[in-house]
């Protein structure tokens, strides 16, 4: 339901605002020959614990280089990793200029280990969000309902009133969508842009002109 009332927009990351074709283990995989079951089972068995700051990814490829074939340094792999998956969705970010400017404050929330995070932080959205709020940092992980309470308690102690009925959320998951609603939040399953403007009530006029990042 489109609540006028809205003063608060919590955005997810990969799938709603950072939309490469493929996540890089596929492209990883393509380009180096690789089976991409084999990478999967990285990510499946050992890569969750970096999401909460429980292990280091650094370590862990270090670790597991031979199921990555690599030789390089980890540092590099990671640098390849990052750049990979910086496709961003710029028509989302010119909006999100656009309901700032409005007086909504805009974060993005996002499941992450630590070095994208930074990276996420310094060299993908540097000024757009008014916070980025990740994983690794809360020590909890999406949709853990005390991921999205530590946002809720986080807010409510910033601005003088907002309830979670004031803050609207796009994610691309169902469980993380279901778990935030049962908070209070004015949470959605993100179908687009236009399902975006038509919540937040914004128009489409003027939208090329608000500034985006490169």
């Amino acid at each position: 339901m489109t609540n006028y009332k809205i003063k608060v927009v919590l955005f997810d990351a990969d799938g709603v605002i950072i939309t490469p074709k493929d996540p890089f283990s596929v492209q990883y995989a393509r380009l180096h020959g690789l089976d991409p079951k084999t990478l999967g089972s990285f990510f499946d068995e050992l890569f969750g614990e970096t999401l909460t700051g429980k292990r280091d990814l650094k370590e862990l490829l270090e670790k597991r280089r031979d199921l990555w074939k690599w030789k390089g340094t980890i540092e590099d792999l990671l640098q390849q990793w990052f750049k990979a998956e910086n496709h961003v969705n710029q028509e989302l970010v010119a909006l999100i200029h656009q309901a700032r400017a409005k007086g909504m404050s805009c974060y993005l929330v996002m499941n992450q280990e630590k070095y994208r995070t930074r990276y996420v932080k310094e060299v993908m959205f540097p000024g757009v969000f008014d916070y980025i709020y990740s994983s690794a940092e809360m020590g909890v992980k999406k949709p853990d309902p005390k991921f999205y309470q530590h946002i809720i308690n986080d807010l409510q102690n910033a601005q003088v009133i907002i309830e979670p009925g004031d803050i609207a959320y796009f994610d691309d998951h169902p469980s993380n969508v279901r778990s935030a609603k049962a908070l209070g939040l004015e949470a959605h399953l993100y179908a687009g842009i236009q399902q975006v403007k038509k919540i937040l009530q914004i128009q489409s006029e003027n939208l090329e002109n608000i500034n985006t990042i490169k």
